[in-house]
């Protein structure tokens, strides 16, 4: 039996859609109302709304090309690695893929998903307890070799004082030798100790770590420290680096090795950053 979802979609009658992801269970969904739009664009269209008592958001596309790519992101998704445990404790729990048809014949498709409550927006400064409550989350995500590419505070919900990170399109895989401590409220860590750029990066943005006063050099958009004088002079490792093809998501260990290297040499001059750049090629 095919589980079914009514819902009343603005001012017209019921729309009834059918469910028809890989998922299928034979339950039937009724939504009860419509409570608040929370988003529109020019594709899709998110509601709350109600089922048994229980609140849902309902995620809409109308027509063939924009529900087929809602389709391929429910595949990715339901893909996943570990989504059946990250479900309803660190992302929201899924609930179905429903397609069907509208008074004017246009087709609709539609993801299910729980509703988690109102997002915590851009909190300046979070309250430790909230702080460590998001960290344990986002490690989960690791532990799964998951990480949010585009993680910000916008991007989490609070019912309750339960946290969901939502967004899953965001969720990549990723692969990392962080030993899965955060350094809360110490300074902010180095690449080196923290083992894992995106969540230098994730942690910064949840302000968990004490300012960093001390001597650094700033290498492809991260600080590294330098008290020891381990690198050349920031202008050394500029034009070491000039032209070199490198970005957010390359790994810097051979490059770090590399401009440690430099020092070693005193490579401190126009002439010998263009002799070390020839004997020893840019990795």
């Amino acid at each position: 039996m095919a589980s079914k979802l009514k819902f009343n979609f603005t001012s017209e009658e019921p729309v009834t859609l059918t469910r028809s992801d890989q998922n299928l269970t034979g339950e039937t969904l009724i939504a009860d109302k419509l409570s608040m739009l929370l988003r529109t664009d020019s594709r899709t269209l998110i509601y709350r709304a109600s089922h048994n008592g229980r609140d849902i958001i309902l995620k809409l596309r109308f027509g063939k090309d924009d529900i087929e790519d809602l389709v391929e992101k429910d595949k990715a998704y339901l893909r996943l690695p570990g989504r059946e445990e990250l479900e309803g404790k660190v992302i929201p729990a899924y609930l179905g893929f429903y397609s069907g048809k509208d008074k004017g014949q246009r087709e609709i498709g539609c993801i299910v998903m729980e509703d988690c409550g109102e997002n915590i927006g851009t909190t300046a400064k979070l309250p430790l307890e909230v702080q460590e409550k998001l960290c344990g989350l986002l490690k989960t995500l690791h532990d799964f070799g998951l990480h949010h590419v585009n993680f910000s505070t916008n991007k989490v919900f609070e019912r309750d004082g339960k946290y969901r990170i939502i967004d899953h399109d965001s969720l990549k895989q990723h692969e990392c030798e962080w030993d899965g401590n955060w350094h809360i409220g110490e300074e902010i860590p180095f690449i080196g100790e923290l083992k894992c750029r995106n969540l230098r990066v994730t942690g910064k943005k949840l302000g968990i770590w004490k300012p960093f006063y001390g001597k650094s050099v700033m290498i492809n958009g991260e600080d590294y420290m330098n008290e020891k004088d381990i690198f050349p002079t920031q202008r050394v490792v500029n034009a070491l680096l000039l032209d070199v093809p490198i970005n957010s998501s390359t790994k810097m260990d051979k490059y770090v090795d590399w401009l440690m290297k430099a020092k070693d040499k005193g490579v401190d001059s126009n002439e010998s950053i263009a002799a070390y750049r020839k004997s020893a090629p840019v990795p």
